[in-house]
């Protein structure tokens, strides 16, 4: 009979400061079959032990027999006892800390009432793992961040973000809980190459999306003004189009790495790097341009490669009868540039206030004035990113114009919301966010209001708050949980806390459920879940971490490395990030890619068809919650449509599809 195999890792809920590896030890006897080494393979295809044989990770079912000659094997089993016609010896697995994720680890080491929701997702910034933990598990900072380093190779320094920020160059603080203490990290982005000491200036890699986004929108002919460059995100990329850039940050560190990545990427003709105040570069970038204007876009920057080639070829046709051409170096302009076409101010916190800076900028004494007017046909186009609190988008775009008109000499202000035209704009993201809210009638609020008040147990300061638990109780279907139980509505929790700090207030409350209303809620909770340091994107990582850590023991497991994941994140491990539209897309796919994977992994033989049995692992695996016990109890039979009681491909999938409501 079969006796399930515990390859959870032992219990030691006393660590909190130091991580004790070598606790982390587990035997597990097994019965195994001894057999010839030459008829292994035969063995293993056998239809009487095919479903017994050892199936779990990173353990191989084929041993070589300790107590044997060369020529033996042992095949691991998962069951106690089996045919006495086999010989049948014991063995024992050895597990060590090697063997378990940092989730395992951590469900291992936490106290139980922090399980749920344990922190496993960071973002990564070169070699550095960048958390962002909630309140509640900071006095176990230490000895998380020292699993998130053992577990990830390519993780080199773990850093926690603290609540602070630094009010004059607005980067935030951080402490270190794990690694080395070596901040300056070298990140890929765009195709660009960039050095900055990641404790002493901004960066958000979730923020790529808006980066190319902004830069797609610049012609190469243009002049780009960056108010608040940073080290160089939106400059280095937009040079490398064929930009012309004024690249400032007041930060002297952000200004000296970007000095650094002008050169890197071999910019040094095209990014002129400046460290002074918004509003004095603002007031001087006109005059500055026109002064020291910049050389006219020659067309696509070649590799040096083919910059050597096209010498070469200069070089034989000056010595032969044909005139040179200089193919590949065509002139788009043969005038210098002096006009700055386009300002970026990538500041959402206080941007607008520098707005003020842009009256009289095309005001000049003397000669130069005769100048601008012959320059300055239409005014230039200014990116201004901004925060507000409105959640209806008319409402947010009045919010944005009254505020906007404090810091302008002209009574008229015209905004323009990014995301309309790119739902991956990061800067407007709290306008994207509510833009299909349905308001909620005053009945629905009454009711909210009686529900929230009658579950809020929690006063701070006067005020009621739901904590994790009373959250469940205000939210959660009254009567059978068994198919959805208390965890899962749990993590609606995260979803609405949405300040962090463990609790949801009246506020909150009332944003989630008006967000129950929207037609895609199932989708933009999920998205929200999986965006683990709230940044607007996914990576690769936050995608595989939150997935197994809310994905019970799979009959299969997930394989992150497969094409269909690549399609969507790029390679393992890759750079690429998600917008909310491009993650459901992955979510709409993400079943099926799981019944495919399943069903290619049970077919061992390769045939096209499963045995009824594992059709009910595959279909409970991913759907059982869906269906009423009567279903389940008939689901070997349902779709036995070919001879012989095996099941294809396509009706897996069709049965699926039924589940789904497609």
């Amino acid at each position: 009979m079969h006796r399930p195999l515990d390859t959870s890792p032992p219990v030691y809920r006393y660590m909190k400061d130091a991580l004790d590896r070598s606790v982390f030890q587990k035997s597990i006897p097994v019965l195994a079959v001894r057999v010839p080494a030459r008829k292994t393979t035969t063995f293993l295809k056998s239809d009487l032990l095919k479903s017994y044989i050892m199936d779990i990770p990173k353990i191989r079912s084929v041993q070589w027999d300790p107590f044997g000659e060369n020529d033996r094997r042992l095949v691991l089993l998962n069951v106690s006892e089996e045919d006495q016609s086999a010989e049948l010896v014991g063995h024992k697995i050895e597990l060590h800390y090697d063997y378990w994720t940092a989730d395992d680890i951590l469900q291992s080491i936490l106290p139980e009432e922090l399980l749920v929701g344990s922190p496993t997702g960071f973002s990564v910034t070169g070699h550095i793992a960048h958390m962002n933990l909630n309140r509640e598990y900071l006095p176990y900072k230490k000895i998380i961040g020292q699993v998130i380093l053992d577990k990830n190779p390519a993780i080199k320094t773990v850093v926690n973000k603290l609540d602070n920020i630094d009010n004059k160059f607005r980067f935030f603080k951080m402490e270190l809980l794990a690694g080395e203490p070596n901040f300056v990290v070298e990140h890929h982005e765009s195709n660009c190459r960039f050095l900055f000491d990641f404790s002493k200036v901004y960066w958000n890699s979730r923020l790529h999306t808006e980066h190319d986004r902004l830069v797609q929108q610049f012609n190469p002919e243009d002049v780009v003004a960056d108010v608040f460059a940073g080290v160089g995100p939106f400059a280095i990329p937009a040079a490398r189009k064929g930009c012309a850039v004024l690249a400032n940050d007041l930060n002297p560190d952000s200004a000296h790495y970007l000095s650094k990545n002008i050169a890197i990427n071999n910019v040094n003709d095209l990014v002129r790097a400046s460290c002074e105040d918004g509003r004095d570069f603002i007031r001087n970038a006109v005059i500055r341009t026109i002064q020291n204007p910049f050389l006219p876009y020659s067309g696509p920057k070649l590799s040096r490669v083919k910059e050597k080639q096209l010498r070469r070829n200069i070089q034989t046709r000056e010595q032969s009868t044909v005139h040179p051409t200089t193919e590949g170096f065509h002139s788009i302009s043969t005038f210098p540039r002096k006009m700055v076409t386009q300002f970026v101010m990538n500041l959402p916190d206080s941007a607008l206030e520098f707005l003020d800076a842009f009256r009289g900028i095309l005001i000049a004494p003397g000669d130069t004035q005769a100048e601008i007017c012959g320059i300055y046909t239409e005014m230039p186009l200014i990116h201004c990113y901004c925060f507000t609190r409105e959640l209806e988008p008319h409402k947010a775009e009045v919010d944005i114009r009254q505020v906007g008109k404090g810091y302008l000499w002209r009574p008229s202000l015209t905004t323009h919301c990014d995301a309309e035209d790119n739902s991956s704009s990061l800067a407007t993201s709290a306008l994207k966010t509510v833009r299909n809210v349905v308001s909620a009638p005053e009945s629905e609020l009454k009711r909210w209001r009686r529900v929230f008040d009658a579950n809020a147990k929690v006063i701070v300061n006067g005020e009621k708050f739901l904590d994790p638990e009373n959250f469940v109780n205000a939210i959660a279907p009254r009567g059978d949980l068994t198919k959805i139980g208390r965890a899962q509505f749990a993590i609606l929790f995260r979803v609405a806390d949405a300040s962090k700090r463990g609790l949801v207030s009246w506020e909150d409350f009332t944003v989630f459920e008006t967000m129950l209303k929207r037609p895609d809620a199932d989708y933009w909770i999920a998205f929200q879940y999986f965006d683990v340091d709230n940044s607007g994107t996914i990576t690769f990582d936050e995608f595989k971490n939150v997935f197994t850590a809310n994905v019970s023991t799979p009959v299969v497991p997930f394989d992150f490395d497969c094409d269909w994941v690549k399609l969507y994140l790029g390679k393992k491990n890759g750079t690429h990030v998600l917008g909310y539209n491009e993650f459901t897309q992955l979510m709409k796919g993400l079943q099926g890619e799981r019944v495919r994977q399943a069903f290619k992994h049970l077919d061992t033989d390769q045939d096209g068809f499963i045995r009824p049995d594992q059709f009910k692992q595959i279909i409970l695996e991913i759907a059982g919650h869906k269906l009423s016990d009567a279903v389940v109890e008939r689901l070997p039979t349902l779709c036995t449509l070919t001879p012989g009681g095996r099941i294809s491909y396509s009706e897996v999938v069709a049965f699926h599809n039924v589940v789904k409501g497609e």
